[in-house]
């Protein structure tokens, strides 16, 4: 059913500034908030060794291994190894697809 709305007392030129004005209102609240998210996505997560175990679905000897072999990339951080959570599953799809 087509909802039918009647504006009164109103002119043609104000009513397309109040649309244009709340379109321009909502694009900037849309924008913000991308790129709110796009900032975020762009700071590295890192994880721990027993994270990447996890996701990764093996055992700790199997991440050393790869990451001994350059299949994976480790990052020492202090006295701790981390792994940047966004390679690490990169480079499962990469393992992934050269099976």
């Amino acid at each position: 059913m087509k909802q039918l709305i009647q504006v009164q007392d109103v002119s043609a030129e104000d009513f397309k500034n109040e649309i244009s004005d709340n379109v321009t209102r909502h694009i900037s609240e849309v924008l913000a908030e991308f790129m709110k998210d796009l900032k975020s996505k762009q700071e590295p997560e890192f994880i721990t060794s027993k994270e990447a175990v996890n996701i990764l679905k093996v055992t700790l000897p199997t991440l050393y291994d790869w990451r001994k072999k350059g299949v994976i990339s480790a990052y020492r951080i202090g006295n701790k190894i981390r792994f940047n959570r966004q390679e690490l599953l990169n480079s499962l799809i990469k393992i992934n697809s050269a099976s």
